[in-house]
């Protein structure tokens, strides 16, 4: 007797990097594959010997060849007439079933034609248990038949998927769901299950209602509604959907009402091919996610036409890495939903429209989750610099493919090219203001904002107060103030005036009810012989109803237009400019109006502009205000190593000059009480209470030396020094990361000579 033997199944395809290769599932879809592996598995049994040769030497690869050549047995000069005879009557049994097979097929594929109804399982089921059935026969055939049948075979599983699809599709908004949209929807459920951490307390931007439901850790989730006519906001609502607020507009156009680096997630699912200036909508939509935030993104490629508000293109896997890096975004994860090239090598019935069989099974069908895809998928992070690496933590999803095997894909070797860091528009574009007033209007034909988007950040340096970031142009964040002009009746605002609201840029206020008393207020300071030489004030002019503006500065209203600050003028004499600008940022309490009328005291450097919504500073400011010490501070990002280390920071950016450096260690190390490892706090921007004794005594403490002059005018070593001897710790803000609460739009904002200094020249008063 012959040995047969048979390849093991493989039910558990394994796709690149350990993630599964998935199968089509679906009532309709699961029949046909179940058939179809039906037919598979009775062409391995039936095949198993022309596959894999047996030992029997009355069978060898030889002998088996030169039968295809035998036309009778007149023709066979060899013995084994008798064997000849086998062959020739196990060809015509195959050859029958095969038939049989295909005419089952057949009318398989006529039912899908002639119905509206699913096919019924029973039938499928019914074909399959025949084929199976009929596998016991243990028929072989030739090799150029076995290729032959797998072919057409092949091409008729393909028709009637064709048919399936195209039912599927144009059924699909009747309830019925296509086989794109269950791919995406097992993407989508992968992606969540695993970041349930990462996703605590976001603030989420939506195109869609169908997945956020998945993502239970955004605390606010605004959906954006494409209107290019009209733009605005409504306040979070509670729907059948859940709790959600809307954002009207359209996002390939003027994005302005949209808030810059707010949002920490954005789920934009199957949107881009109706955005027809994509390289628009794209840079628009980086905007709005803060760094480090994530984009959940997917695509067609090959798909059927959708004429939903316009379909215009389709992206490739390569389209989809060059836009999203060129837009300031990190590819973490693509994934292919891999379709019917995929679904005949998980079969093993490999045809034509692959090149290479071989390397694409040994691979694990890599190759046919490229080229037999109609949608991609991707998890994507907003990242500081174009080609910056993606820091999220590594997730395990079907069907994943990488960039290396996308680009080497092609015959001719590697062909993704590298991210445009000019994408779309290059270098700055002017901007000029649209508001909807008359007022305004007038306003905005007498300013105009530079722009750039997704410009490269310039290269990394330290701010006014010694703390290190990158800086880039951007966007002016505007005040929501008009979102109740297209959403909401202006007669009944919210109480807050809002989610959303950036302060700082030149807008005009509608507001015309009632205005609570100003506790929250901010105080920045800035001195210098010209205004040349001056930081590039941010008006401030109405930007809110509840807050004021205090600047402490040499120049009155009527020779610096500084709308929406209360200039406080002064005359100290004191030797250094600094000087003055840090009495100002530590004594402000001193003066009676921001004493008597401000609960919560916010200092800011002059560049800087607020980030956190109104809702925010109104609750740290309760906090701060009946909370001791009084006093709500960041430590510094950098994580530096104590009073020592932040000295050799101010020397290496030319802060400071060494003389004074060398002259405030000898002091700080002469004090009785010193100790170099204590915490640095960041001087940007802090909160304070005018009224707690608390900070009164700190920060006259801190005057007391400060003021002499006689060492170092940078203020974080000292500032550390005093928070250690009185034994304050500073409250912390509600947010980890200070850009979610301030940011410095750009350097062009720094005057003196950028905040560099290097003799004690650089900083002597010279007004008079």
């Amino acid at each position: 007797m012959m040995e047969h033997r048979q390849r093991p199944a493989n039910n558990n395809k394994q796709g690149p990097k350990g993630g599964r290769v998935l199968r089509m599932n679906g009532a309709r879809l699961l029949a046909i594959i179940s058939f179809v592996a039906g037919i598979f598995m009775t062409s391995i049994v039936f095949f198993a010997r022309t596959i894999i040769l047996s030992n029997d030497d009355s069978l060898n690869e030889d002998h088996f060849r030169s039968m295809k050549n035998i036309k009778s047995k007149d023709d066979c000069n060899c013995q084994e007439s008798d064997h000849y005879k086998e062959q020739q009557e196990q060809m015509a049994v195959q050859k029958q079933l095969l038939e049989d097979l295909k005419e089952e097929i057949n009318r398989l594929s006529n039912q899908l034609t002639g119905s509206h109804q699913p096919v019924k399982e029973e039938v499928v089921v019914a074909a399959a248990a025949a084929a199976k059935e009929a596998a016991v026969r243990h028929l072989d055939a030739s090799s150029s038949n076995l290729v032959q049948y797998k072919t057409e075979l092949a091409g008729m599983l393909m028709n009637m998927w064709d048919l399936a699809e195209d039912k599927q599709m144009i059924n699909d908004h009747s309830g019925e769901t296509s086989v794109q949209r269950l791919m995406l929807n097992t993407f989508m459920h992968e992606v969540s299950d695993q970041l349930p951490g990462t996703l605590a307390g976001m603030r989420c931007m939506i195109f869609e209602f169908k997945y956020i439901s998945q993502f239970g850790g955004c605390r606010e989730t605004f959906h954006f509604r494409h209107d290019p006519n009209e733009k605005g906001i409504i306040n979070p609502m509670t729907t059948k959907y859940g709790t959600y607020g809307i954002i009207k507009g359209d996002l390939e156009g003027d994005v302005s009402h949209v808030p810059q680096e707010y949002f920490d997630m954005a789920i934009y699912t199957q949107q881009m091919q109706h955005e027809k200036h994509f390289w628009k909508a794209l840079p628009n939509l980086a905007g709005t996610i803060d760094e480090g935030g994530l984009l959940i993104f997917s695509i067609p490629w090959a798909f059927m036409f959708h004429p939903l508000r316009g379909d215009f293109y389709r992206y490739s896997p390569s389209a989809v890495y060059h836009l999203l890096e060129s837009s300031g975004f990190a590819i973490c994860h693509i994934v292919s939903d891999g379709w019917k090239s995929m679904q005949m090598h998980a079969l093993g019935l490999g045809v034509e429209d692959i090149y290479d069989l071989e390397s694409v099974l040994k691979s694990q069908s890599k190759v046919s989750l490229l080229s037999g895809a109609t949608s991609y998928m991707a998890v994507a992070q907003r990242v500081e610099e174009i080609g910056d690496p993606c820091t999220l933590q590594r997730l395990k999803l079907s069907n994943e493919i990488t960039r290396e095997e996308i680009n080497g894909f092609g015959i001719h070797g590697e062909f993704l090219p590298d991210p445009m860091k000019d994408f779309p528009y290059g270098p700055k574009k002017k901007k000029t203001m649209k508001v909807p007033n008359k007022r305004a209007k007038k306003d905005a034909k007498k300013k105009s904002f530079k722009i750039v988007i997704n410009d490269p950040p310039a290269s990394e340096d330290e701010d006014e107060d010694g703390s290190i970031s990158s800086y880039d142009d951007g966007v002016p964040e505007e005040q929501f103030q008009y979102q109740y002009q297209y959403a909401i009746p202006v007669k009944t605002p919210p109480p807050t005036r809002g989610n959303f609201s950036v302060e700082f840029t030149e807008v005009v206020s509608d507001y015309s009810g009632p205005i609570p008393p100003k506790t929250t207020c901010f105080v920045t300071a800035s001195y210098a012989k010209t205004l040349q030489s001056m930081d590039n004030m941010i008006h401030v002019r109405n930007t809110s109803p509840y807050f004021k503006f205090f600047m402490f500065t040499n120049w009155n209203d009527d020779q610096w237009k500084t709308p929406g600050w209360i200039k406080i003028t002064t005359k100290y004499n004191y030797t250094r400019s600094i000087t003055h600008s840090r009495y100002g940022k530590f004594l402000g309490w001193k003066y009676d109006q921001i004493r008597q009328e401000c609960d919560a005291v916010y200092y800011m450097d002059s560049n800087i502009q607020l980030k956190a919504n109104q809702s925010t500073w109104m609750e740290m400011s309760a906090t701060i205000s009946s909370t001791e010490p009084g006093i709500m501070q960041f430590k510094h990002e950098q994580n530096r190593s104590g009073i020592f280390d932040e000295f050799a920071a101010i020397t290496k950016w030319k802060k400071d000059y060494a003389g004074n450096v060398q002259k405030s260690i000898a002091w700080f190390s002469a004090q009785p009480d010193f100790e170099n490892d204590i915490p640095i706090y960041m001087n940007q921007l802090f909160g304070y209470n005018p009224k707690s004794p608390t900070y009164q005594r700190l920060s006259q403490g801190f005057w007391d030396h400060y003021s002499k002059e006689e060492d170092s005018w940078r203020d974080q070593p000292l500032w550390a020094f005093m928070l250690h001897r009185y034994n304050v710790t500073p409250l912390a803000f509600p947010e980890t990361n200070f850009k979610r609460i301030w940011k410095v739009p750009n350097r062009v904002n720094f005057g003196h000579h950028d905040h560099r200094y290097t003799s004690e020249a650089d900083v002597i008063v010279d007004w008079d």
